[in-house]
Formats: structure tokens, C-alpha cells, sequence
């Protein structure tokens, strides 16, 4: 990663580095996308019918653990990973779940380890080249045939194109893309879309939130 890309992605760590953002990103009622989010994601993993039990599950860019400890509630065995310092203290007083201090860039495990990766609230914070980064070590290190879920911040809603372009800056990125997009960018590590959902716009294409679903090559 360049120089420049890297100094983006200390400064959004230390942005989400609170106890403030990380009982914002766990508790329902607090943030109403977040609660959509969340009820969307377990709405769809429970319509895939995983074997969960046992299922080795990773939670990048945890915070406050909500996602780690769901997946740990339908019986896999799951792993929150964060830079944040902060949000993995409060997440580990208080949930019974396996929390570790990561950067999603070199992700410490053993390869093809994972089932099912979760990454929410987070790839939007990277320009395509930390990006390709990302998603190559992600590729690595789940199984073939797994399940790997992320959000997309859609370019193709006006208010949100509009938002991330007047936000974005060269020391904290927000990039929307549009979901042909980001499909191309996960094709080329063997991810395949099996399902996405638009969060506040029924039909996603447009949704300023998509929760995209897809599956690992392989068997």
C-alpha cells in the first residue's frame, strides 16, 4: 500500500477509536441504518441455511462486537477483529465471544480457515488499490464455498454519489462505487454474488445502502 493510502487508513482507525462509536455501532435504537443493516444481514443468513454450528466465522472491522456476537448466538465459532483499541475492550467486557486487535490489510490467520467473513461499515474507506488489497487477503484466508458479506455504499443514489464526493479527502476516504463496481473488483478473487438487498430504497440498484452476498469459488 502507498504511503499515502496507509496514512487514510490510520486516520480512520483512529476516528472509530471510542467507547462513543463502539456502543454506537452495538446498541439497537441508537443509529436507525445500523439497525437495518444488522436485520438485514441476519435476515439473509438465516435464509441460506449454513451449517453454522461449528462454522468458523470472521467479523472484520467488529467495533462493538454486535455482528461477532450474533454469529456466535446461531453457534459459530467466531472471531471480531479491529484496529480500535477502545471498541475491542468494550466488546470483550461484554460479550462471551473471541475479540483480536487486526488491520483487515494483513489479517493474521492461517489460510482458507473461514466459512463465513463479515465486513460492514468498512470498505468504503479504502480507494481501489488498498481495496484490491483487502479483498486479496480476504480471499486467502476464507474456504472455498464460503459465504462472504459486505455492504456497498452505491454510487447510483444521487444523495449518496453527492455525499462521499464532497466528503471524500485525501486524509479520510469515503468512496462510494456502484454495485457493477465493486462486483468486478470481487470477481477477480473468485467471489461470486448470490444475493444482495437494498437497505431504505426497495430496489437496490438505486438504494443509497446495498448488503451484498456472495460465495467463494471453489468446493
Amino acid at each position: 500500500m502507498k504511503d499515502k493510502s496507509q496514512k487514510r487508513v490510520e486516520n480512520i482507525a483512529k476516528a472509530y477509536d471510542s467507547i462513543e462509536a463502539a456502543e454506537c455501532y452495538f446498541s439497537s435504537g441508537v443509529n436507525r441504518l445500523y439497525d437495518l443493516q444488522f436485520k438485514t444481514v441476519v435476515s439473509i443468513l438465516k435464509s441460506l441455511h449454513i451449517p453454522n454450528q461449528g462454522t468458523k466465522a470472521l467479523d472484520i472491522g467488529c467495533s462493538g462486537g454486535r455482528y461477532t456476537n450474533t454469529l456466535v448466538s446461531m453457534g459459530m465459532d467466531a472471531i471480531g477483529i479491529d484496529t480500535g483499541i477502545k471498541p475491542l475492550i468494550y466488546a470483550s467486557k461484554k460479550l462471551d465471544a473471541s475479540f483480536i486487535r487486526a488491520n483487515v490489510i494483513k489479517l493474521p490467520f492461517k489460510e482458507k480457515r473461514f466459512g463465513l467473513i463479515l465486513c460492514i461499515n468498512l470498505l468504503h474507506h479504502f480507494e481501489d488499490e488498498a481495496l484490491e488489497e483487502v479483498l486479496e487477503e480476504i480471499s486467502n484466508v476464507i474456504k472455498p464455498g464460503g459465504i462472504f458479506i459486505f455492504d456497498v455504499k452505491n454510487k447510483m443514489n444521487p444523495i449518496m454519489w453527492y455525499k462521499y464526493k464532497k466528503e471524500d479527502s485525501v486524509e479520510f476516504t469515503l468512496k462510494a462505487r456502484t454495485i457493477r463496481e465493486m462486483t468486478k473488483h470481487i470477481e477477480k478473487y473468485g467471489f461470486e454474488v448470490i444475493k444482495k438487498k437494498g437497505i431504505l430504497f426497495p430496489i437496490a440498484l438505486f438504494a443509497p445502502f446495498v448488503v451484498v452476498f456472495t460465495r467463494k469459488d471453489g468446493i
